[in-house]
């Protein structure tokens, strides 16, 4: 605003006649000093003096009266003026302005031309030529009433005083009015939405005013607090400590702080108040303003950290391990608990405010590492170290965390014996080299056994098969060199000695293999079961043409972990059982598919054959078990025994799945090769 009456002030000016312009020297300086005036922090009073004085310092201003009219009191009383004339003619002109006034009808009114008495203002300035002087009145209003400037200025002023300093004396007072009800609004504004409690009390504790906030809280209104004592609104424990703290108040600063608690419609809250004194002319108190705050929650903390406080000393003293808080600027020790004492065998006051180095504890306590972890993460957990004390090692798991005491980095550390541990363990590690040797013997042991074991199979199975050999070898040629001579019966028999003696050497190579998987050391690497497969369908050859046997492969079959002899001999086994175990007149049908499950591969042989009952599924794996007669289905029954115990060996299983008269599923179950 200010700059905007400014600028029109000062255009008017210097749009006027030359002796207007001789103001334009000194208006910048005249308008800021107007507007500097602060009737907020004066009175009134002092505002119209500065004012009268501020206009008087115009060149061809001779003299200035301000008048007031307040609403209560219609008369006019002289506020402030700035003459340099004789106190009797003062009084003259002050009376003929007052009667001028009274008669006023325009905002601006000229009341006399050729001032008669002009001869007053000699002393000041030299009069112009024309010896003319004016007198202007100029009427406003502000918060107090109306208000009359009179102006006696040379008579060429006319034109600036009608046209320009009445808008800028009307927003002068219309600024102070501004100012003061800005202030009041203001003031009332930031009292209404602060969150803290404001109240003001007289001498004796009787409310004056309470802040919207207060009333909330309390759930009362101003009407049912002003004139009443704040004392019974607080807890009857906290009547003494209020009164103490307000005693305070006669002394200089002349401010207390007290926290008390008040029933409150949130029920009993603690309250912390800044309380200042209102003092009057003689250091008397007339009146206390309070500003509180609601500090329960933060009450509540601080109880809740106390007991955290007294759970943690009690955790502190308790503790089965050695605790102690130590300062980090230097080490010193501050506290221990009665376990490290028992330990240390030393009172109390011969360990607080020495280092662990000054009692030599910890003789192997790497120092730079524990430093570096804690500057790092705050805190270290489980270092092993040892403990020397009287002569005696202590090993134990050593934990330290850094935490604040009074402003000041502290290290709260642990020490948890582990001596009997570490020697139980020492003795576990004893037991454990001493039966890794046994079992490194027992294995050692197996394997000659196995070996031995290999050989006799070896030598069984050539001292079994030369006999065998020998009597093939004798029927075969009675039967060719004199079949003619011999009758039927005779013959029966050779052809069952001979298919005996086949299915003997059958009997030996089966068990010859099984023994073989048991100490076979297999070399499980990734595989492909398709290659696996087209081996085992060269060797079936014979056996798919001679039952015209269908071998369908659905899927693509990915790597396993597998050793690849024995894969085909499992795949071998399964098909030949599909294509032998079939119904009369029935074309072998065999399926094989895949699945992946939980990162296992699923190989499925599905079949056409005869089934096997659900009761007898498990006894299919079993060495010798049959469930058919040779003369049905030809076999010696541990061709299945072998699968299992191949699958046994690769890490794997083999399942089945079947029924009577609808076929056999077996699915191999593998580990599958990423």
């Amino acid at each position: 605003m200010f700059a905007d009456v400014n600028v029109i002030i000062h255009k008017a000016l210097t749009d006027q006649s030359s002796v207007s312009k001789r103001l334009t020297s000194n208006l910048t300086g005249w308008i800021n000093r107007c507007y500097s005036i602060h009737p907020v922090e004066s009175s009134f009073q002092a505002f119209m003096n500065e004012f009268a004085e501020n206009i008087f310092t115009l060149k061809g201003i001779y003299g200035v009266w301000i008048f007031g009219q307040s609403p209560d009191n219609p008369g006019l009383k002289l506020i402030a003026s700035c003459a340099e004339i004789n106190k009797e003619d003062h009084a003259v002109l002050t009376k003929s302005f007052r009667r001028g006034i009274s008669s006023l009808e325009e905002p601006w009114k000229i009341v006399s031309r050729n001032f008669r008495k002009s001869q007053l203002f000699v002393g000041r300035h030299q009069l112009q030529p024309d010896n003319e002087l004016s007198v202007f009145m100029l009427p406003g209003f502000n918060i107090d009433g109306k208000v009359v400037v009179v102006i006696v200025a040379e008579a060429e002023l006319e034109e600036l005083f009608t046209g320009t300093l009445p808008g800028m004396f009307q927003n002068i007072l219309e600024y102070s009015k501004l100012r003061y009800e800005n202030t009041d609004s203001i003031y009332r504004l930031l009292v209404e939405n602060q969150n803290e409690l404001i109240v003001k009390v007289d001498a004796r504790g009787r409310f004056l005013f309470v802040s919207p906030t207060y009333c909330k809280l309390f759930g009362m209104d101003p009407g049912q607090l002003i004139g009443q004592s704040y004392e019974p609104l607080i807890h009857p424990d906290d009547l003494e400590i209020t009164a103490s703290a307000m005693k305070q108040l006669d002394h200089y600063p002349h401010t207390c702080y007290v926290e008390q608690r008040a029933q409150t419609v949130l029920g009993w809250r603690w309250l912390a108040w800044s309380d200042k004194a209102v003092l009057d002319d003689n250091g008397n108190i007339i009146a206390v303003i309070g500003v509180g705050r609601d500090i329960s929650e933060q009450k509540k903390i601080e109880k809740e950290l106390v007991e955290s406080e007294l759970k943690f000393q009690k955790a502190f003293r308790n503790s089965p391990n050695l605790m102690s808080i130590s300062r980090m600027s230097d080490g010193l020790i501050l506290d221990l608990n009665d376990k490290f004492l028992s330990i240390l065998q030393l009172p109390r006051e011969k360990i607080i405010g020495k280092t662990t180095v000054e009692l030599g504890l910890y003789s192997d306590i790497p120092r730079i590492k524990i430093q570096e972890q804690l500057k790092q993460y705050g805190r270290i957990e489980d270092i092993e170290i040892t403990m020397t004390r009287l002569n005696t090692k202590i090993e134990g798991l050593f934990s330290s965390e850094i935490i604040e005491l009074n402003g000041e980095k502290c290290l709260v550390s642990s020490f948890n014996d582990i001596t009997e541990l570490k020697s139980a363990q020492r003795e576990l590690d004893t037991y454990r080299i001493h039966l890794e040797g046994l079992v490194e013997q027992r294995t050692a042991r197996i394997r000659e056994v196995n070996e031995e074991l290999d050989r006799f199979a070896h030598s069984v199975s050539h001292d079994l098969k030369a006999p065998l050999r020998v009597m093939q070898g004798f029927v075969n040629a009675i039967i060719e060199d004199h079949s003619d001579n011999l009758d039927s019966e005779v013959l029966k028999y050779l052809h069952r000695i001979n298919k005996s003696s086949l299915q003997m050497e059958a009997l030996i190579n089966d068990l010859l293999q099984y023994s073989r998987l048991s100490s076979l050391e297999l070399n499980l690497k990734a595989v492909n079961p398709a290659i696996a497969l087209g081996k085992t369908l060269e060797i079936l050859s014979d056996e798919i043409g001679a039952k015209k046997a269908v071998i369908v492969v659905a899927d693509e079959l990915p790597f396993v972990r597998s050793y690849m002899p024995v894969l085909v001999q499992v795949f071998t086994n399964l098909i030949s059982n599909s294509i032998k175990f079939v119904g009369d007149g029935i074309i072998p049908k065999v399926l094989i598919k895949c699945r992946i499950k939980d990162d296992k591969v699923h190989i499925i042989i599905k079949d056409n054959g005869i089934g096997i009952p659900p009761d007898k599924q498990k006894r299919i794996f079993d060495v010798f078990e049959r469930l058919h007669g040779v003369e049905s289905f030809p076999g010696i029954g541990i061709g299945l025994t072998i699968v299992k115990k191949a699958m046994e060996r690769m890490g794997g299983e083999v399942l089945v799945k079947s029924s009577p008269g609808k076929g056999s599923e077996f699915i191999l179950v593998m580990q599958s090769v990423k």
